[in-house]
């Protein structure tokens, strides 16, 4: 499978077929587009919950007075 971008409009193709890619790889107006994988990936960093309010129980609270 190869992906080609047609230099005036921009549009990108993909093919599959050995015969067409070999073909578009020779066609002066298209360039090969190739896909680059991320060598080390992005990590979403991690969101902390807050309790709620509901789920706190009468001994959380200081009842000392």
């Amino acid at each position: 499978m190869a992906k080609f971008k047609c230099n005036n409009s921009g549009n990108v193709f993909e093919f599959t077929f050995e015969h067409d890619i070999k073909t578009m790889r020779t066609h002066p107006e298209y360039t090969e587009v190739l896909e680059e994988t991320p060598i080390n990936p992005v990590l979403k960093p991690n969101k902390k919950v807050k309790q709620d309010e509901t789920s706190i129980s009468r001994n959380d609270f200081n009842t000392s007075i």
